[in-house]
């Protein structure tokens, strides 16, 4: 397995994550170049009406315990969703896979708007492309929330 750039996560028992290092080398030889480019935009309005409609359930299928519980308090919930709902998909486009073959959401997660931490089938996806590194941008403009999800080797 290629390491380079990753480092593990095993803070949730029975789980182990890989945070892909987002730290842009001295040198442009260092990189391989770049593996997938994703971008994703996401209607404020519809993820409030699923929070509406399925409560928390819906909150525990898009995010992790860790996501929900990173949070910041001055952030309303259905933007926070629609932030990582937007750089989860947007994460998939780049590694030109999508939501097919056992993915879930929870198998990307966004830390601190510009890490992801990748685990089960979305790790092995990335591995097997060569992804050391990654670069996550979120923006928000009224009733919209787009992601932008670079992927290098």
């Amino acid at each position: 397995m290629n390491t380079k750039g990753l480092s593990a996560n095993t803070s949730s028992p029975g789980q182990q994550y890989y945070t892909i290092d987002r730290t842009i080398p001295s040198s442009v030889e260092a990189y391989d170049g770049v593996i997938g480019i994703g971008v994703d935009l996401v209607q404020v309005s519809r993820v409030r009406q699923a929070v509406k409609r399925r409560g928390d359930r819906f909150a525990h299928r898009i995010l992790s315990e860790e996501e929900l519980k990173g949070r910041p308090e001055n952030v309303a919930l259905d933007l926070w969703i629609a932030g990582r709902f937007a750089a989860k998909e947007a994460c998939l486009k780049a590694l030109g896979t999508g939501w097919a073959g056992g993915l879930a959401f929870t198998q990307v997660q966004v830390r601190d708007c510009g890490k992801l931490e990748l685990s089960g089938h979305a790790l092995q996806l990335a591995e097997n492309q060569g992804v050391v590194n990654s670069r996550v941008t979120l923006t928000a403009s009224g009733d919209l929330v787009a992601a932008m999800v670079i992927l290098d080797g």
